[in-house]
């Protein structure tokens, strides 16, 4: 289970399958460890979906998601990335975002990629035929992302 400032986030280590991640126009205000969740489980995410919420900031841990092949964080209030950035392809601004990064956080997250690319490589070929079908995971996975989006619609926002 994930942790922000000690408190369990919802956010579980079976999910290194997920690969479409849409949180888009829930009025989202933070998305508190959710980056780091993603990076450390779910390196086969493909698609992360984030516009029209209400994000001030889009955090630049989310440039170390090289997996990603679709990103979309438009429609949101943040005034650190420009529109032109955000109109680029995928791997553009996921580079902008890493380059936003302070380069020893880089490195410490990409590394953290690294190990569960790794970790995932080597248990793939021992998986059992009872994890087949995952439709228990999938319906684990819909109830992790529901509990995420309650938490993160709870953040208090800094401007009430």
């Amino acid at each position: 289970v994930g942790k922000n400032d000690g408190v369990n986030s919802g956010w579980l280590d079976g999910f290194k399958a997920l690969e479409t991640l849409d949180l888009s126009s829930n009025k989202l205000t933070d998305l508190g460890d959710l980056p780091r969740c993603l990076i450390e489980h779910s390196p086969c995410l493909r698609n992360l979906f984030l516009q029209n919420n209400e994000l001030p900031i889009i955090p630049p841990a989310l440039g170390v998601l090289r997996s990603l092949t679709s990103f979309d964080v438009r429609g949101n209030p943040q005034r650190g990335i420009r529109m032109g950035v955000l109109d680029r392809s995928c791997p553009e601004i996921l580079a902008y975002l890493r380059s936003r990064m302070d380069e020893a956080d880089l490195r410490s997250m990409e590394a953290k990629m690294g190990e569960v690319a790794s970790a995932n490589s080597s248990t793939a070929g021992s998986a059992g035929a009872a994890e087949a079908d995952g439709s228990g995971k999938v319906q684990q996975l819909k109830e992790s992302i529901e509990d995420i989006t309650i938490q993160l619609n709870n953040v208090p926002n800094r401007g009430e």
